[in-house]
């Protein structure tokens, strides 16, 4: 609790005490009533408490505001001393200060009995917990029946301070908050010259507010056309007692912009117009996004339409219309716009597939986003679609042509599965040579998870080491690669032989964003050939055979022909002719053989 010095303030010039009164004539006399009952009416009607002392500081009467009980004994700073005890219970607590306030009220009390003055009123504050209590205290000269007696009232004008407290308050507030508004404020008086400008007109026109008091609005606006469109709102508000909206563009030293103004007429309780309040407000970064969208709009390359919500009596969504749609409807749906727009929902496609309206209404009925993939069967295409609510009354949708991706997916779905069911191992390495995707053939090859790891590490051996360093070469270089590569067999232990074959897969760019690798296991067809290449042999052999044998027979034959002329030629008893008989002999065995290697042939 905190005590403010009390103050002693005197009303009036000094006055002298008149030297002789007749009873009534400081009270006038009302008809059926002496002074007496006027001042008790008076006391007891009062909206203050209010005693009345003699000269004497002794009690004369008090009304019943006054909280207190009192005796005509008592005197003096005694009475004052109760007074106080009872108007102000706080200071009970503080009886120094209680001792000094009643001293004061007593030495004043004296001061306007003594005539030294008409009035004197004394103004103290006093604390009471959170609560601030302000009291005056009047104390007037009341002269009767040739007495002089000192009227002393008490106010307690806790109630005003706590209500122009809350009014500076709400004032400060409101100043503050017209002062943070990004809007600009100017109040016109009734003759259209400016009251009043909110400070940030600074920030649109260069000048401050005080440049404008009292002044028209030309020296507000000064463009010409927005000047006249600028009166005309201000005097329409003004004569026809409603809000005007308007729009100018006005050339600022901040740069051309757009201004919403919005004029308000202020009259008083007489409905008599006393000001006009105009509402400026920069709207240029909104009109330029309005713009960017309408700009979007029509340039995305994403077909967009909106829906008015038709709904029934009972406020059911039934149907829809269509308001509006960009460029990209005809594009990329094959739609005019001008055979949809203002057609229903249910006209356009009546054999519908009911996700497609129910998807509609309940964006419409939730307010929440829906998205959805469906094949449109009059359209024939898949559409990715997003559903939106603008507003209660409206959906937005953007669809989007998704049949080739689909088709590219139905693709690429039975590949895989082609894959999945292949005899061959398939990897897909990414840019650094690690397996992501590797098919059932692959992963049963080598019985592990091959998930991550590096396709070197699948394919060491030491009978692999040449082509592994191949390998590791084509992939720092992003080119092709075929090897044969040997492996145990899990399960058998058997021998195995691969074929591997690593082609770069690349993105649009043509950057290498992984490799496409087969495993072919051509153990089975290496066997194959090399019987194949054993008969092989054999024939040639036998067509070698067959040709040697066949040319020697001609010389056998030779040899032969000219044995046996030579033997005719000769005496049968010569010796010479048993060396001729073994000739013969051995050729024929030679022929024997010779035929024997034709028939292999």
């Amino acid at each position: 609790m905190q005590d403010v010095p009390m103050e002693s303030r005197h009303k009036g010039g000094q006055v002298s005490r008149p030297d002789s009164h007749t009873p009534g004539e400081a009270f006038p006399r009302e008809p059926g009533g002496s002074a007496a009952e006027l001042i008790r009416l008076a006391l007891r009607n009062l909206c203050h408490c209010m005693l009345i002392v003699d000269d004497q500081l002794s009690l004369v009467t008090c009304n019943a505001l006054c909280g207190m009980t009192c005796r005509q004994s008592d005197r003096g700073i005694d009475l004052f001393r109760k007074v106080l005890s009872s108007e102000c219970p706080h200071l009970r607590q503080r009886p120094e200060v209680l001792e000094t306030r009643a001293d004061m009220l007593e030495k004043t009390a004296r001061r306007v009995l003594e005539g030294g003055h008409n009035e004197a009123t004394l103004h103290f504050s006093c604390g009471e917990g959170e609560r601030i209590i302000a009291r005056n205290v009047i104390i007037s000269a009341l002269y009767h029946g040739g007495r002089i007696y000192a009227q002393v009232r008490f106010e307690d004008t806790s109630a005003s301070e706590q209500a122009l407290a809350i009014s500076r308050q709400s004032e400060q507030q409101y100043t503050r908050l017209i002062e943070n508004l990004p809007d600009c404020i100017v109040r016109f008086n009734e003759h259209l010259r400016i009251q009043y400008v909110s400070p940030n007109i600074y920030w649109l026109t260069g000048r401050r507010p005080e440049e404008f008091l009292n002044g028209p609005p030309e020296s507000l606006i000064s463009h010409p056309q927005s000047l006249l469109q600028f009166r005309q709102a201000l005097e329409t508000a003004a004569g026809e007692n409603r809000t005007v909206e308007i729009e100018l563009s006005l050339p600022l030293p901040v740069g051309a912009r757009t201004i919403n103004c919005r004029v308000v007429p202020e009259r008083a309780a007489q409905g008599k117009m006393q000001t006009v309040l105009a509402v400026l407000r920069d709207i240029s970064e909104h009109r330029r996004m309005e713009s960017e969208l309408r700009s979007l709009f029509t340039q995305i390359p994403v077909a967009m339409g909106v829906l008015d919500c038709v709904r029934d009596s009972f406020g059911q969504v039934v149907d829809f219309t269509v308001s509006r749609t960009n460029p990209a409807v005809q594009q990329h749906l094959g739609l005019l716009p001008q055979k949809i727009i203002g057609r229903s929902f249910m006209e356009l496609v009546p054999d519908a597939d009911p996700v497609w309206f129910n998807a509609l209404r309940d964006v419409a009925d939730t307010g929440a986003p829906r998205e959805m993939e469906q094949y449109a069967r009059r359209l024939e295409r898949w559409l990715s679609v997003r559903i939106f609510r603008l507003n209660p009354d409206q959906v937005a949708a953007f669809a989007t042509d998704v049949t080739a991706r689909r088709v590219r997916e139905q693709e690429r779905a039975s590949l895989a599965a082609a894959l999945e069911q292949s005899e061959d191992g398939f990897l897909l390495l990414d840019a650094n040579g690690s397996i992501q995707y590797a098919n059932q053939a692959a992963t049963q090859r080598y019985a592990t998870d091959v998930q991550g790891q590096p396709v070197s590490s699948l394919l060491e051996s030491p009978e692999n080491t040449e082509n592994l360093g191949r390998l590791a070469h084509a992939l720092e270089t992003e080119d092709s690669f075929i090897g044969i590569f040997h492996r145990q067999e899990v399960a058998s232990r058997d021998k195995r032989t691969d074929e591997v074959k690593i082609t770069p897969v690349r993105d649009a760019e043509g950057r290498v964003s992984g490799y496409a690798v087969m495993l072919r296991d051509i153990t089975d067809q290496i066997r194959r050939q090399s019987q194949m290449q054993h008969v092989q042999k054999l024939e040639s052999i036998g067509v070698l055979a067959g040709g040697i044998a066949h040319d020697f027979n001609n010389l056998l034959m030779t040899i032969l022909g000219n044995t046996d002329l030579a033997m005719q030629e000769l005496d049968p008893s010569a010796g010479v002719i048993g060396y001729l008989k073994e000739i013969e002999k051995a050729s024929q065995h030679a022929a024997d053989l010779c035929r024997q290697l034709l028939a292999y042939a």
